[in-house]
C-alpha cells in the first residue's frame, strides 16, 4: 500500500520540484493524481490488490494476513459497549487502505484550492497569455481578484498597456539575442 501512495505521490513531488513547472501544471497534475487515487479506492481495484498482497504473503510468510490481536480501550475512555471488530481481514485492510488514500487525497486537494495558491496561478496566466497574445482577440488583462488586492501597488492601466507591449518584447528579445523564431 505504502508503494501504491508512495510512488504515485513521488512522481507529482518530482513534477512541483522541477523548475520549468507552471502553477497551472502543478494543479493539473495534482488533479491527474487525485483522480487516479480515487480509482484506486473501487472495489475492484482494492480486490486486485489485496490478492497481491495475499499472494505475497502466503509466499513469504507462509500464512494469510490476518487481524491485528483485539485490544480493549482503556477503562477511561470505555463507555461499555462492545468494541468494534472487523469480520475478516480484508474488511480490516481496505479500512486501513480507503483512510490512508483519503488522507492523500484530502492533503493534496487542501493544498491546491487555497487561495493563496490561486493568486500566483493567475498572475502566471496572465503573464503567459499576454507573452503569447498574438494582437488578435481580446486583450489580456489581470483577473479582478488580482486587480483588487493589489489596487494600491499596481497602476493597472500601465499594467495594461505592458501586458499588450509584452509580445513584441519578447520577439526584439530574441531578435536581440539571435534567437531563431519558428
Amino acid at each position: 500500500m505504502c508503494y501504491l501512495i508512495f510512488s504515485t505521490t513521488e512522481e507529482l513531488s518530482m513534477l512541483l520540484q522541477n523548475k520549468k513547472t507552471t502553477l497551472d501544471e502543478a494543479s493539473r497534475a495534482a488533479k491527474v493524481l487525485a483522480r487516479f487515487l480515487k480509482h484506486q479506492r473501487e472495489e475492484a481495484t482494492f480486490a486486485g490488490f489485496y490478492q497481491g498482497v495475499r499472494d505475497s504473503c502466503m509466499r513469504v510468510v507462509g500464512a494469510e494476513p490476518c487481524l491485528p490481536r483485539a485490544r480493549a480501550p482503556p477503562r477511561r475512555l470505555d463507555d461499555g459497549g462492545p468494541a468494534h471488530r472487523y469480520a475478516n481481514p480484508e474488511d480490516y485492510y481496505r479500512h486501513l487502505y480507503c483512510k490512508a488514500i483519503d488522507i492523500v487525497i484530502g492533503e493534496m486537494e487542501r493544498r491546491f484550492s487555497q487561495e493563496s495558491f490561486q493568486i500566483p496561478r493567475d498572475i502566471e496566466q496572465t503573464l503567459l497569455s499576454a507573452a503569447n497574445w498574438d494582437g488578435t482577440g481580446p486583450e489580456v488583462t489581470p483577473s479582478q481578484q488580482v486587480a483588487d488586492l493589489y489596487k494600491h501597488d499596481i497602476d493597472c492601466q500601465r499594467l495594461q498597456r505592458q501586458l499588450n507591449m509584452l509580445p513584441e518584447l519578447i520577439r526584439v528579445a530574441k531578435q536581440t539575442h539571435g534567437v531563431h523564431q519558428p
